[in-house]
């Protein structure tokens, strides 16, 4: 559905609020509407682009939380966009992090602790990094895991796959 209303490729979808934030790999599109129903109502209307420097390049980046929306918008960038559409780079402080780990393989808010975990991987997808947002503070911590395959919240805590499936 979301396809065939943007002009490139889709990389990702959110919903933070009353419309639907679709993402391309050089743009980012508001598409209001509530999408169509079971009983056959409802529509897409047609996307306005919002205004940032890119849009994702990979859906597992993507987190939504009260803060906003957070995404990978470039190999060694993570941006954030707030409720009332401003999108801005948050992830500078470990923009060299990424540049050894660019492939972020999963994201997750941790409610409990008010943290935003993206497990990133290096190229050849041998090593890997947890990135921690606090949002409480506003602050980013790395955590040298090795690499990971997925990361989820269980129960209120942190749970991730390492590459040897524990």
């Amino acid at each position: 559905a979301f396809q065939a209303r943007l002009p490139e490729p889709c990389t990702g979808v959110a919903c933070p609020g009353d419309a639907y934030i679709a993402f391309s790999a050089s743009a980012i599109y508001e598409i209001p509407g509530e999408g169509p129903q079971r009983n056959g109502t409802g529509e897409f209307f047609t996307p306005r682009a919002i205004y940032s420097d890119g849009g994702c390049i990979d859906w597992r980046s993507i987190v939504e939380t009260g803060f906003g929306t957070f995404f990978q918008l470039d190999t060694d960038k993570i941006f954030l966009m707030s409720a009332g559409g401003e999108v801005k780079w948050v992830g500078q402080p470990v923009r060299d992090t990424l540049v050894d780990y660019p492939t972020i393989v999963g994201s997750v808010l941790c409610t409990s602790t008010q943290r935003v975990v993206f497990a990133c991987t290096n190229t050849a997808g041998n090593d890997g990094v947890l990135l921690i947002y606090d949002l409480r503070r506003g602050t980013w911590g790395v955590d040298r895991v090795g690499a990971t395959r997925a990361v989820t919240e269980y129960l209120g805590r942190l749970a991730y796959c390492g590459t040897d499936g524990l």
